[in-house]
């Protein structure tokens, strides 16, 4: 991520950046965070895909303002984890 690295330290530490990648780069900072985040990216038909409804689907699995400022120990608490149980590997049988 390039909020670890001081911008004044960008071009020493990414030879050949050019003014306008340091641009496109900062255009997607957010506060102290700068620019990290995740991305979901789907590969698919588009027309078989329905963006509305997958987007409604993914904003359902969010929290909201009053969850956020529970913080880690208040979701712990009142928050069901919905992946108890689940290891990741399915049975075959």
């Amino acid at each position: 991520w390039f909020v670890t690295i001081p911008e004044t330290q960008w071009a020493e530490e990414f030879e050949g950046l050019s003014a306008a990648a340091m641009e496109d780069i900062k255009k997607d900072y957010f506060g102290e965070y700068g620019d990290r985040r995740q991305e979901l990216v789907f590969i698919g038909d588009k027309d078989k895909m329905n963006k509305d409804e997958l987007t409604k689907q993914l904003n359902s699995c969010l929290i909201n303002e009053e969850e956020m400022k529970w913080g880690p120990n208040g979701w712990e608490e009142k928050i069901e984890d919905p992946f108890i149980g689940f290891d990741g590997v399915e049975d075959d049988e």
